[in-house]
């Protein structure tokens, strides 16, 4: 797949899907960038996604539900502060980690999240 489109396509559908089930970038974007082939390895299209993420790519999104009172905005910056400073923990871990151990945890992450979300019953 030509690098330009494949990375056009993920960036289309990964803003569709975020802000459609506010999906991150281990459910969407890796995902997507592995299904079109692009960058080599799974550590490079992580990289790439999270450096994607540094700007406030769901500000527009997260508004909107804030305005119609799907947020709670204390949980959300409590779990900001955790996410950032476990991210960054776990980053150095993942960077340095066995490939096949990373794509074998990713993988059973994505399969046990989707199988939750679609099985989960919507309390409202």
């Amino acid at each position: 797949m030509n690098y330009l489109f494949g990375i056009t396509i993920a960036g289309v559908l990964s803003g569709l899907l975020a802000g459609l089930v506010g999906g991150g970038a281990e459910i969407i974007i890796v995902p997507l960038l592995t299904l079109f082939g692009i960058f080599g390895s799974l550590r490079h299209r992580i990289g790439t996604t999270l450096f994607m993420l540094l700007p406030p790519i769901g500000l527009f999104a997260a508004i909107r539900y804030y305005q119609k009172g799907f947020v709670d905005l204390k949980a959300s910056l409590y779990m900001g502060f955790l996410f950032t400073v476990f991210a960054s923990l776990s980053s150095k871990y993942s960077s340095e980690m066995d490939i096949v151990k990373l794509k074998k945890i990713f993988g059973v992450f994505t399969i046990l999240a989707g199988f939750y979300i679609y099985n989960s019953k919507e309390k409202y």
